[in-house]
Formats: C-alpha cells, sequence, structure tokens
C-alpha cells in the first residue's frame, strides 16, 4: 500500500475505553424495533407456502431475494449515506409493513392467483430495496456505536434482542390460530403489531443523533483496506467487493446462507405425520426453540468473540456444525422430535456464532466511514443472493419422501464451512501484516479480531483495538481528504 515520508501523521495515545457501554440504549433501541417489524415477516416468509398458493409463495420470495441482491449492489449504500442512518432506518421499515398489508389483500382475494401474484410481487420488489437499506444502515450503526474492541459485544446484544422475533412471531401466531381459525384475521394483527416497528425507528431517528462513538479515531487504521476514491456513489459496493478482505470472506456470507436456508427452509420437513394440524404446531414450536437458541447464544457469544477472536471460534462451529449435519443424516430423524430438536438447537448455536464472526470482522476490516457502509451492503449482496439461489435449489435437494437429503446437504455444508475458516484465517492475517507496518515490531500486540497473542520486550499500555502498545501512527491519505470533503 502506497506511503511516503511526506505524508501527513497523527499520533494518538491509545488507552482503555472510557465509556465500554457507549451508546448501547441505542442499540437496543435499535433491535426492538427490527423485533417488531421481523416478528410479522418471519412468519410470513416461513409458513408463506402455507397460508398462500405455493406457486404464490415461491415467485414473491423469489422476487424478494434477487431485488434484495441487486439493491444491495446498486443502491443499498448510497440511499443510507444519503439519507443517513435513522432516516434510512425508519422509512426502509415501512417496506415491510406494506409487504404485509400486501399478504393481506392477497389472503382477501381468496383462490385468485394472477391477483395475488400482481399484488405481490411489486410488494416483493419494494421489500427487496427496503431489506438492503435496513442491513446495510443496521451494520453501520451497531458498529458506529461500538468501539472496534466491543463489536462483537454489541452485535450480541443487538441479535440477543432481535432474536425474540422468531420466538414471539410463532408463539403468537399459534395463539392466534387457537383463537381464530381464520388466517385472513390472524396475518392481519400480526402486520398491526408489525406496524409498531417503524414507530420505534421513527423514535430514534427524531430523538437520537446520528450514530457514533467518541474513540472513532482512535481504533481505526487507515491503513488496514485501501479502497480507492470512486466517482459515483452506488459504485462502491461493486468495487469493494474486489478488495482482497472482500474476497476472501465471502464464503463466511455464503456458510450464513447455506445454514439458514436448511434451517429455515428444509429443517422443518423432516417434520412429518399424517396430522397436518399437529406438524404445524411442531414446525411452530420447532421455530420459536430455534429463535431461542439464538437469542441466548447471541448475549453470550458476543464477549467470547472479543475475548478469543474469530479464528477458534469458526474452528469450533466447524466441528459443532458438521457433526450435526452427521448425525441426522446417518439417523435420519423423521418426525423424531427427540433428535430433531437438539439439532436444532446446536444449528441455532452454529447460526449465531457466524452472524457475530460476520459484523466483527466487516466492522474491525472496515472501520473508515466512507467504508463501513458499502462493506455491510456487499456482505449483504453475497448473502441474499446466495439464499436466494439455495431457498430455489432446495427443492433438487430433497429425497423421494419429500424430506432434505442430507447425503447433499452435509457435503455442501462442510465444504463451505471449511472454505469460510480458511477464508477467515486469509483476511485476517492480512491485517496482521497492515498492523506490523502501521504498529512496527516493537510492541505486546494481542488482536481480539485475530485471538492471537504476541509478546516482545518493549514495555507498552494496554489498548482496546490491538492490544499493548504505546501510540499509534495514521497515515492520513490526500485521497481520502479530498473524498470526505466531497461526499
Amino acid at each position: 500500500m502506497p506511503s511516503s515520508e511526506s505524508d501527513d501523521v497523527v499520533e494518538r495515545p491509545l488507552g482503555s475505553l472510557v465509556d465500554p457501554w457507549h451508546r448501547i440504549s441505542d442499540v437496543v433501541v435499535l433491535a426492538i424495533g427490527f423485533l417488531f417489524v421481523f416478528m410479522t415477516f418471519t412468519v410470513l416468509q416461513t409458513q408463506a407456502s402455507t397460508i398462500l398458493d405455493p406457486s404464490v409463495a415461491f415467485k414473491s420470495l423469489g422476487a424478494l431475494y434477487v431485488s434484495f441482491a441487486f439493491f444491495n449492489l446498486f443502491a443499498a449504500a448510497a440511499i443510507v449515506e444519503r439519507l443517513g442512518c435513522g432516516a434510512a432506518l425508519f422509512v426502509s421499515s415501512i417496506g415491510y409493513t406494506l409487504f404485509g398489508a400486501a399478504n393481506v389483500a392477497a389472503l382477501r382475494l381468496g383462490d385468485d392467483v394472477e391477483a395475488q401474484i400482481a399484488i405481490l410481487l411489486p410488494a416483493a420488489v419494494l421489500t427487496g430495496l427496503s431489506a438492503s437499506v435496513i442491513w446495510a444502515a443496521q451494520g453501520v450503526y451497531v458498529t458506529r456505536c461500538a468501539a472496534s474492541a466491543n463489536v462483537g459485544k454489541y452485535t450480541g446484544i443487538f441479535f440477543g434482542v432481535f432474536w425474540w422475533a422468531s420466538i414471539l412471531g410463532p408463539l403468537l401466531t399459534r395463539v392466534l390460530l387457537a383463537a381464530s381459525s381464520d388466517t385472513f384475521y390472524v396475518i392481519a394483527q400480526l402486520t398491526a403489531i408489525g406496524a409498531c416497528g417503524p414507530l420505534v425507528l421513527l423514535w430514534l431517528w427524531l430523538a437520537r443523533p446520528e450514530p457514533s462513538h467518541p474513540e472513532a479515531l482512535q481504533v481505526s487504521t487507515e491503513s488496514l483496506v485501501e479502497i480507492p476514491p470512486i466517482r459515483y456513489k452506488f459504485l462502491r459496493t461493486f468495487r469493494i467487493m474486489f478488495t482482497r478482505s472482500m474476497f476472501f470472506l465471502a464464503p463466511l456470507y455464503y456458510s450464513t446462507s447455506v445454514e439458514q436456508a436448511f434451517s429455515g427452509g428444509s429443517l422443518p420437513l423432516f417434520i412429518k405425520s399424517d396430522n397436518p394440524k399437529v406438524d404445524l404446531e411442531n414446525k411452530l414450536y420447532l421455530q420459536a426453540i430455534f429463535g431461542t437458541t439464538l437469542m441466548i447464544t447471541s448475549f453470550i457469544i458476543g464477549g467470547i468473540t472479543d475475548r478469543f477472536g474469530s479464528r477458534p471460534l469458526l474452528v469450533f462451529d466447524l466441528f459443532l456444525h458438521i457433526g450435526t449435519m452427521s448425525i441426522m443424516w446417518f439417523l435420519k430423524p423423521i418426525n423424531n422430535l427427540s433428535i430433531i430438536f437438539p439439532c436444532a438447537i446446536a444449528l441455532a448455536v452454529s447460526d449465531s456464532l457466524l452472524m457475530n464472526q460476520i459484523y466483527k470482522l466487516v466492522g474491525t476490516l472496515y472501520p473508515q466511514k466512507s467504508e463501513t457502509t458499502t462493506a455491510f451492503a456487499a456482505y449483504k449482496f453475497h448473502q441474499s443472493f446466495a439464499t436466494g439461489f439455495v431457498f430455489v435449489s432446495s427443492k433438487a435437494m430433497l429425497g423421494e419422501n419429500g424430506v432434505p437429503n442430507m447425503g447433499i446437504w452435509t457435503p455442501l455444508i462442510s465444504v463451505v464451512l471449511i472454505t469460510a475458516t480458511a477464508g477467515v484465517f486469509m483476511a485476517t492475517e492480512k491485517s496482521v501484516s497492515a498492523r506490523e507496518e502501521i504498529v512496527g515490531n516493537d510492541s505486546n500486540e494481542r488482536t481480539p479480531l485475530l485471538g492471537s497473542t504476541r509478546i516482545s520486550s518493549s514495555e507498552s499500555e494496554e489498548t482496546p483495538l490491538l492490544g499493548n502498545f504505546s501510540r499509534l501512527r495514521i497515515p492520513q491519505k490526500n485521497w481520502r481528504k479530498s473524498e470526505e470533503t466531497t461526499d
């Protein structure tokens, strides 16, 4: 990476965080808003083929994920930067409410498939745009409120609250179905409850300032990732996808896509008896158990990630996930809840762990204001594209009896996870070289990002980002200054 002795150099002393819980209440409020928004959407997505004709459901969800991927690549980052995080979160959340209203209207039409498609396809495309914006803004909001030393903790707290949507959504649906057998009224009530989410995010936008951390300059390193300036903002996400770190992290994004497609779409198919009503109840309980595990694990895993780093946790996840899939492969637990539920718990732990690593890595490898939004948009492009592809391909991975063919799923997920783990080792190894170039070799350095410790003979004080060294010298690139001025 280019540098010269004439570059401006700023020396910043680093110490322990003044406020390790800076703006954590805003992150919790953000999570509560997401809880309401996605409590309804989760039910609509997972039960789409049950409440609607399967052809309508698959077309609408397919359109949603295709548009989600497209807008992540070409629109999300520019919209978030233009509106700001708060406004972008509120405006995009309205799209989810409209999607719920579109499902209610489709149910009112009865068996008129063409009219249902005419209503749901535009709503799905709009929701894809909303999804790209809301998740890019969410990633930026959480990582900017935190310091690099505790991104994992903040991410864990956010998802710990957010995953209540996966618990309350199915349970509330079960209660509403018991009180009324009319699916139309159940979905209408869920949509009304979900509309509380945009109201929460509206308050966050109007009553709270944009996300920031007072020690952001202390924990940012300009030379971690070089992103040349680009004239048009909508091309930044496309450009950042070809950086070295993003290339090596891509398999990690794909691993969460494959895992979520299996857990959300294929795993419930193991519940198969002669009583459809009982099957639906057990599937809702399965979803609630999965969500409960996600919630509990998210609260725990954040601090562990900050303490030990991503590398050892990904190795642990590799053995956990492959072991779980292998058990299901050999035991074939069709309608065997004593095996299905524990396996779902293990997969939920894996899902939560992988999600936390992604936020930690993206937030740390792309810390600069001009990079963070585009990096999260690029991550969501990879994830949404792969999720849509795997969902569409899931039908081809079913056995003759209509349950998932684990002889296909297990090797597939194993290869993706092994590649993801290797990619993370490569991506974080680049950050070691970058930090050594910035800091030099005269420091005690402990990196929460890598989960490794290197000791040298010199004395220095502890820092939140890299561990122990006395001063961080940050080259100030002239093109970065001009870019921030023009933005």
